[in-house]
């Protein structure tokens, strides 16, 4: 085993590091991406900085993460393929077996390696000085020395366990990549091929078990032997049936976490404007529907796909049957009726969802709206919509459910009547009883299968619907955004003195033809303070939008530092330009107070970070505010916990975007919420501490 100094990767190759790494976890092929250009020496801001830029690069993410000692080992074992820090450098670790890592040799090939002798070499060493007070301690306690070397590693375990450790990052597909990716990274197709294996064996062993008694039967060879036969094939079905289940749970709950994180990351990558026009009730809606996706469409696929199994099988021994030639072309139809009914269910069931959730819609505006409307509206007028919602949300209902309950009950038990009535000629003719008991037992199969596949296509019903809700959310994450090479994302200098710069910007929405904006040129340079004014809808609120790059300009050119957003990349440019949104744009998140200061800056946040964030809040007021919370910064704040109040709130807006540390602060009428006392406070402490500073008020 080569020393661990010998694994290192130094910084001068981490773009051979993130390639030959990405390559060994199969994330990517050997000459399919570019190399990222070596970075000079970094920081550690830096280095998460550059390795985010080149995971980008390569179409991978490269999440930074800081484990504590105490969960460094589950971090080592759990979260290959991942580079890990050490001595100046980064380790590639591809992957953990039987504890130990195997980790890629700079010089080429693999290494094993113990995890404890990784975790031991990755992990900052303890103070002398408290191991010595620790040996003072057990001293003192008279611990026998046999007994003092455990006790010591113990104690020395208890008191740095939640001190920073190991640090790293994870090396993982994007949740925008196609889930089909995802999926064989995930390995499902093992349990998926489980599933179907499991399934049509336990169909076959129960199919094969009844041929067994039903030939005893006829043929007058019902002994022992025969029935044990039979009994030891329905035994072999439970085995099945319980693998099948295993596999269809392992298999459900690995597609519905990739779906998840798909809907999460389209959520965040929708635009404003996709988002604004939906009222709570609609975005409510599309919640709920996305847990139908996941639920139904799945499901119903397995369901639907392990029944046609189920017929293609039982069709072979309809045509074995005595009636073969009839039934066949009887079940061939049977199945197209039974696709015309579900298409005719897709579309009851769209018309009856809408109505849901128009009526969901209206519900909660009106919960919301509920004080609004006791305060300002007649009480009489309170009705006027509901008794119109609700009769066509039952017109809508009546129709769905004759549907359904025509695909429920017409579809397997028109079955049995329409087969019996093809098998009666060849019962009346004589035919022979094997063939007949044949048909008999193919007809009946076909039955049950038809019951499930039934069940299937409501499902899918389902889901399509429900996916008319959720698709613009899935397709947004797979939405591109402007990346930045890694390099560039470093390199953001001075600009000339500039901090932002405009000319000819303009922005419509997409559903309007007037722009918002139209030919604003604006040069804010390095260090100065800037006032914006003007009337309500003048379009200073979609500026700012634009300079914080939650928006797109429809022309002109905005730049940073003498780099556009092209250049630096979404994120590289947010990280140059941040800012407080107004006040209905902005959120407390039911989080801890410290997390919703800081979210923007590091988490978790050293002893530093919480240091600057309580002097900032002391500057902005908000000192007294934290003295009475009965946890200090940790105190969970938000809509589920202490309530804030507006000036409390627009002061926090502050202070997150203060820490950010960004080249530039933007506030958005961030000082209408306050008093003039608290409105000059919170002023000075802006003025002190943001290098460049614009703000955006009313006259």
């Amino acid at each position: 085993m080569k020393p661990l100094e010998q694994l290192v990767w130094p910084l001068a190759r981490l773009g051979d590091a993130v390639i030959a790494l990405a390559v060994a976890a199969r994330l990517a092929r050997a000459g399919s991406v570019a190399n990222p250009a070596a970075p000079a020496q970094l920081g550690d801001r830096e280095l998460d900085t550059w390795l985010e830029a080149a995971g980008r690069l390569i179409g991978l993410e490269l999440d930074p993460v800081v484990a504590s000692r105490a969960d460094a080992a589950e971090l080592l074992s759990n979260s290959p393929p991942a580079l890990l820090a050490h001595g100046g450098g980064v380790l590639a670790v591809v992957a953990a077996r039987r504890g130990r890592l195997l980790l890629l040799d700079p010089a080429g090939g693999t290494c094993a390696v113990p995890l404890e002798h990784v975790s031991e070499q990755v992990l900052p060493g303890v103070d002398p000085e408290l191991r010595a007070r620790i040996e003072r301690v057990l001293a003192d306690a008279a611990i026998p020395a046999d007994r003092r070397a455990r006790a010591h590693q113990h104690m020395v375990g208890e008191l740095v366990s939640g001190q920073m450790g190991a640090r790293g990052w994870l090396l993982r597909l994007p949740p925008g990549a196609p889930l089909w990716r995802q999926a064989r990274r995930a390995r499902l197709a093992r349990p998926l091929v489980s599933l179907a294996s499991a399934h049509l064996a336990q169909f076959a062993a129960y199919v094969l078990a009844w041929w067994v008694l039903g030939k005893g039967l006829l043929e007058g060879r019902l002994d022992r032997g025969w029935l044990a036969a039979w009994a030891l094939l329905l035994l072999t079905i439970l085995p099945l049936r319980m693998l099948t289940t295993w596999s269809q749970g392992v298999l459900t709950t690995g597609v519905g976490a990739l779906l998840k994180r798909r809907l999460l990351r389209g959520s965040i990558r929708l635009e404003p404007d996709e988002v604004a026009t939906e009222g709570v009730g609609r975005l409510l809606g599309r919640v709920i529907e996305s847990e139908e996706v996941e639920r139904l469409a799945f499901g119903g696929g397995l369901i639907g796909a392990l029944a046609a199994m189920e017929i293609l099988v039982a069709a072979v021994i309809l045509g074995a049957g005595a009636a073969g030639l009839i039934h066949l072309p009887v079940l061939v139809a049977w199945l197209g009726g039974t696709l015309w009914l579900g298409r005719r269910l897709v579309n009851s069931q769209r018309a009856w969802t809408d109505e849901r959730l128009r009526l969901t819609d209206e519900t909660i505006e009106r919960m919301v709206g509920h004080r609004t409307r006791l305060a300002q509206e007649h009480p009489s007028r309170w009705h006027d919509s509901e008794d119109a919602v609700l009769w066509s949300y039952q017109h809508r209902s009546v129709a769905f459910d004759g549907v359904n309950a025509a695909l429920l009950v017409l579809v397997p038990r028109g079955w049995l009547i329409a087969s019996m009535i093809a098998l009666a000629p060849a019962f009346v003719s004589g035919a022979d009883p094997a063939d007949l008991a044949v048909s008999m037992g193919g007809l009946l199969l076909v039955w049950q299968s038809l019951g499930r596949l039934v069940d299937g296509i409501t499902r899918i019903a389902g889901a399509v619907i429900a996916w008319r809700r959720v698709a613009l959310t899935y397709g947004a994450a797979a939405r591109g955004e402007l990346l930045a090479a890694p390099d560039a994302v470093l390199s953001a200098g001075s600009g000339r003195g500039i901090a932002v710069e405009t000319s000819g910007l303009e922005f419509r929405h997409a559903a309007r033809d007037t722009p918002v904006l139209r030919g604003c040129d604006l040069v804010v340079r390095a260090g100065e303070r800037v006032l914006i004014q003007g009337p309500s809808g003048g379009g200073k609120s979609t500026l700012a939008a634009l300079l914080l790059g939650l928006r797109s300009q429809s022309a002109g050119n905005l730049m940073s530092a003498g780099l556009d957003r092209v250049t630096l990349g979404s994120e590289g440019w947010r990280r140059r330009i941040a800012g407080a949104p107004q006040f209905h744009e902005n959120h407390v998140m039911s989080e801890t107070f410290a997390f919703n200061l800081l979210m923007g800056r590091a988490w978790p946040p050293s002893p530093s970070d919480l240091s600057l964030a309580r002097q900032v809040c002391h500057e902005l007021g908000l000192g007294p505010l934290i003295e009475r919370m009965p946890a200090d910064m940790w105190q969970i704040v938000g809509d589920t916990g202490w309530q804030l109040s507006h000036g409390e709130k627009s002061r926090l807006f502050m202070a997150r975007a203060i820490l950010q540390d960004s080249e530039v602060v933007i506030l958005d009428e961030s000082f209408s919420n306050l008093d003039p006392e608290s409105a000059i406070q919170a002023m000075e402490c802006v003025r002190a501490r943001a290098r460049t500073l614009l703000v955006i008020a009313h006259p």
